[in-house]
């Protein structure tokens, strides 16, 4: 047969075969492994409120571990490490110093970490040996004011530290107020959005939560950290910032360079 010949017979297969990888649809990536911690049922509903907003998307998968089951190597494999509301002291206590140790080397590995009120309290620094709250210590932060912890319920309004951005309200339920802890091997954090409203119950004295972080983010090691002091997935209408916050500590490594913002995280919404 000629080279004339086969020339449309070469095209044509060429055809055909493009037609064929057009058609072809890429794998789907592997859907976004979520671990929330519950130890016991205390406080199931604060765990069962983040899952029933996580669980619904698509691409995500969530499974409930324990501080018996992370000392296991529950963790290997999962992407997001997420501590809910409940009580920050029982937390650390169900994970002790060894699952605490756990916890940091899988964000240091890249993992993300999420917490959400009491894992606001759980995973920043612990005052020293003897202290539970340093079985976990994963951002450069201490507590404000720890003392008049039980401020109160309610919603307070909470401002983007975005240009533009307007404040809106969130569900304070006792959260954690912050301000910059002084451990050196812990890298700074990045203040998202701010406290404009308070609460001040039960003596907490009164001008000390407005101006305060509301919610911060952080890397550490390979990994990214957010932490909510009040409840996104208990706050109309914006149950989203839980899965924006996520999705963004999933991300692995922070780039030299790269912002740590509300914009980066949450988007410009």
């Amino acid at each position: 047969m000629s080279l004339r010949a086969l020339c449309p017979l070469i095209l044509s297969s060429l055809a055909v075969m493009a037609m064929s990888c057009q058609s072809t649809p890429s794998p789907d990536p592997r859907p976004l492994r979520v671990a929330v911690f519950q130890d016991g049922e205390q406080y199931r509903e604060f765990a069962q409120d983040c899952i029933d907003v996580i669980e619904p998307i698509p691409d995500v998968t969530v499974e409930i571990v324990s501080g018996d089951a992370v000392r296991g190597g529950a963790l290997e494999g999962v992407d997001v490490l997420l501590f809910p509301g409940g009580t920050g002291g029982g937390q650390c206590r169900a994970l002790g110093p060894e699952g605490g140790a756990i916890v940091r080397d899988f964000a240091e590995a890249g993992g993300g970490v999420v917490g959400v009120c009491a894992g606001g309290y759980s995973l920043i620094r612990g005052e020293g040996e003897g202290d539970v709250f340093s079985n976990v210590e994963l951002v450069n932060a201490d507590l404000l004011d720890g003392e008049h912890w039980e401020r109160g319920i309610g919603m307070v309004e909470v401002a983007p530290a975005a240009e533009g951005a307007a404040p809106f309200e969130m569900l304070y339920y006792n959260g954690p107020l912050w301000l910059p802890g002084s451990d050196d091997s812990l890298p700074a954090y990045a203040v998202l959005a701010t406290f404009v409203g308070e609460m001040h119950e039960n003596n907490a004295p009164e001008g000390v939560m407005p101006g305060t972080p509301a919610i911060i983010a952080a890397p550490l090691g390979m990994g990214r950290v957010v932490l909510f002091s009040p409840h996104p997935e208990k706050s109309p209408g914006h149950e989203w910032l839980l899965d924006r916050a996520v999705r963004w500590a999933a991300q692995g490594a922070v780039a030299e360079g790269e912002e740590v913002s509300w914009e980066s995280v949450f988007g410009g919404d």
